[in-house]
Formats: structure tokens, C-alpha cells, sequence
């Protein structure tokens, strides 16, 4: 009887460690910053430990965020796959909020309308963000940045 219960223990753990590891896939992803526009915070090639969003997540000014680019959401990398092209950027205004200078709302509003943010670089002469493409929908950000990767 013993041995039925190392057995299924053996057989356990290794099924309960592949579950942990698909949860944390699904959950957690690395972004890599791509250029100069968020200098001098994040440089090109940092990489940030970053969340999934989903319905629940509470997305709040001066948070760093992973978004799908609303310019270009599609690139092709070097081996010409088709791969998501995302953007690393800092939420400057929530939904309610005034628009920041510089940002144009929809229909001349000067509110982020409802079910948008506005994201922008910290480098604003480098930065491809809200000031170009105004308020982003919320479900066009994938991620929130927790931290950035050490080496």
C-alpha cells in the first residue's frame, strides 16, 4: 500500500509542477524595451517582468504598462515570423482624467474618455505614444510591468 501512494505521489508532483508552470506562463511574460523612448527609466534592451491584464485589472497613472502597438500591432522578426509588436510605456491618465498637453482627444474632448487610457514615453522627443495616436483603448494593454529583469 505504501508503495501505491509513493507511486501516485511521484506521479503527482511532477503533473502538479506542469500546472504551476502553464498558470505562470499564462499569467507572466517579458516585455523588452525596443528604442530610446522611455530614457531615462528604461533603456533599449531592459527587460520587464510584466502581468497579463485581464477584466479585473485596475490600470492607475505613472504605472508602467505593455500595450500592442495601435500604429502597427503586427510586425515580422528576423526569421520573418509574424510576431506582436508591443510598446512599453507609463499611463499618464485614466478614463475621467484630463488629457495631458499635447494629446488630442476624440471629437475635441478634453477627458480620456471612458474605457481608454493615455500612455506616454519619459523621452518625449523619442517616444511614439499618445501624443501621435491619442487615447488607447484599455484592452489594447497586455501587460502591467512589475519589475525590471536583473541582467
Amino acid at each position: 500500500m505504501l508503495t501505491a501512494i509513493g507511486a501516485a505521489v511521484a506521479l503527482a508532483l511532477p503533473a502538479a509542477a506542469l500546472g504551476a508552470l502553464l498558470w505562470v506562463r499564462r499569467r507572466i511574460f517579458v516585455a523588452v524595451v525596443s528604442g530610446e523612448s522611455m530614457l531615462p527609466t528604461l533603456r533599449h534592451g531592459d527587460r520587464m517582468l510584466s502581468a497579463r491584464t485581464n477584466r479585473g485589472t485596475v490600470i492607475a497613472p505613472r504605472q508602467l504598462v505593455v500595450l500592442s502597438d495601435p500604429q502597427t500591432p503586427v510586425i515580422r522578426d528576423e526569421r520573418n515570423r509574424r510576431r506582436p509588436n508591443y510598446l512599453v510605456k507609463r499611463v499618464a491618465a485614466v478614463a475621467g482624467d484630463p488629457l495631458p498637453a499635447g494629446v488630442a482627444g476624440p471629437g475635441g474632448t478634453r477627458t480620456v474618455p471612458e474605457g481608454c487610457v493615455v500612455v506616454l514615453g519619459d523621452n518625449p522627443g523619442h517616444s511614439l505614444d499618445s501624443r501621435g495616436f491619442g487615447p488607447v483603448p484599455v484592452g489594447r494593454v497586455v501587460g502591467t510591468v512589475l519589475r525590471r529583469l536583473e541582467g
